[in-house]
């Protein structure tokens, strides 16, 4: 789909940055998210100044758009969104050349979460990415066979359900991730999860380290599952480490026994080939203050038949913290407010 229309327009040059001319022929996408979650594409190519131009497109300002240019494999753009009343704003993208030498680069901190789900353990990881040179690091495909990536990262043998964010160009080998770049000058993060078997309340998860780190964090949440490593805590990890983190999972907490469901009412409407699910659960909260899930661990699992997609939620239902959990059911996290509640969703 298009971008939404309006009486806004964008304009700007693709310039690189040691030279004053704009650069010609370059390729320039703007990919806009409006507020009701229909994402809509335009692109067009650069002029012989480097110049380009979207007109007729929407200045809502709870629209986000995404401005990007590719140049040398490498993509260079900025996120924003109009101010009320804007007609016209203006953007200039700076794109410079890269270098696949890699010396220098360090993985400064590595962060490891563990969070319970409805039905596994989920896992997230963060990689912080140190370049302190001048140059954007890329290695482009043909430069590949028989180098090491940037970062490579391996995942517990049993990891599944492997998900980052689309902004990180990872690829994934097998239980490997390899990270090519770009890595532009400064820091960068590379963020990931995925998802682990449940296991007993005490457990060890291997994990190894090929690009090493500076530093390792185990992050906790209150009431949340507690991560120790073996060995010394600060010590530093070097390429090719190896270590054992302990997880232990926390007693079930008492607000869960808060939760009462009273009633659930569903209706059925078939429309050609498609079926139609509407549920609204009626929940009972005791206490006189809202309940909140302070680990992240989900107060209350919905489980879903398989294939049901196109899900919609009413408004109030969202405000309590409902959402898609990657088992396929629909984790609740809350706050719920006390006394009686209730929950709408169709797909």
């Amino acid at each position: 789909a298009g971008v939404p229309a309006g009486p806004a327009a964008i304009r700007g040059r693709v310039v690189h940055e040691r030279e004053s001319a704009g650069v010609s022929g370059i390729p320039v996408v703007l990919y806009a998210l409006p507020p009701d979650g229909v994402p809509g594409l335009r692109g067009m190519l650069t002029d012989e100044t480097g110049a380009f131009r979207f007109e007729s497109i929407a200045n809502d300002p709870a629209t986000v758009y995404l401005l990007g240019a590719r140049y040398g494999e490498i993509p260079f753009g900025v996120r924003f969104s109009f101010e009320a009343g804007e007609l016209e704003r203006q953007i200039d993208l700076t794109v410079a050349d890269a270098t696949s030498d890699t010396n220098g680069v360090e993985v400064g901190e590595v962060q490891i979460e563990v969070e319970e789900g409805c039905a596994n353990l989920s896992v997230r990881e963060s990689h912080r990415l140190d370049n302190p040179g001048a140059q954007t690091i890329y290695i482009p495909e043909a430069e590949r066979n028989g180098r090491e990536p940037i970062l490579r990262v391996t995942l517990p043998a049993d990891a599944s359900g492997l998900q980052w964010n689309i902004g990180d160009p990872l690829e994934e080998d097998g239980n490997a991730l390899a990270f090519w770049g770009p890595l532009r000058p400064g820091q960068r993060k590379l963020e990931f999860s995925y998802q682990i078997p449940e296991r007993a309340p005490a457990f060890e998860m291997r994990r190894s380290f090929p690009s090493g780190a500076r530093r390792l964090v185990l992050v906790e949440r209150p009431d949340g599952p507690t991560l120790t490593r073996s060995g010394t805590d600060d010590a530093e990890l070097r390429p090719g480490d190896s270590i054992a983190l302990h997880v232990e999972l926390p007693a079930p907490a008492d607000s869960v026994d808060r939760i009462s469901a009273l009633e659930t009412r569903i209706w059925l409407e078939l429309d050609g080939a498609a079926l139609t699910v509407k549920q609204q659960h009626t929940l009972a909260i005791e206490g006189d203050t809202p309940l909140l899930s302070a680990s992240g661990a989900p107060l209350l699992c919905i489980p879903l038949p398989d294939g049901a997609d196109d899900l919609s939620f009413s408004s109030e239902t969202l405000a309590m913290g409902l959402s898609r959990d990657v088992s396929g059911a629909l984790a609740l996290r809350g706050p719920l407010p006390a006394g009686e509640t209730e929950i709408s969703l169709r797909f």
